[in-house]
């Protein structure tokens, strides 16, 4: 495998009288959502799949992208053991690290799977 995706979904809604990109929105935000984005990135970071409905504007695309981006290609600290279990308590997704959660998942299922040799 040279390289592995990963996905996130957004969604651009009005609270509060402003504009907001909510990840991972709710089914209820979804209901009032202006927009709702998927958005899929390469391991090299190159965009590779941008599917868009509703009404926006560039600039909310600007921040649909960047919001996409961030969650999909950031590199964070890896954490182990009980930082794992506790994430971000803050409530941003300043720590989500989707290549770290890919790798980690993938690496546990061939250990699993090779236990056996």
């Amino acid at each position: 495998m040279r390289a592995t995706a990963t996905a996130s979904f957004v969604a651009v809604v009005s609270q509060d009288g402003t504009k907001k990109v909510l990840a991972d929105p709710s089914p209820r935000d979804l209901d009032t959502a202006r927009s709702v984005h998927v958005l899929a990135f390469t391991s090299h970071d190159e965009l590779l799949l941008a599917e868009s409905e509703g009404d926006f504007t560039v600039a909310e695309w600007d921040d649909v992208y960047d919001t996409a981006k961030r969650i999909c290609c950031q590199s964070g600290a890896t954490k182990t053991g009980s930082e794992m279990a506790l994430d971000d308590d803050d409530g941003n997704d300043g720590g989500l690290d989707m290549r770290q959660f890919v790798r980690s998942t993938v690496e546990t299922k061939v250990t699993a799977d090779l236990h056996w040799k």
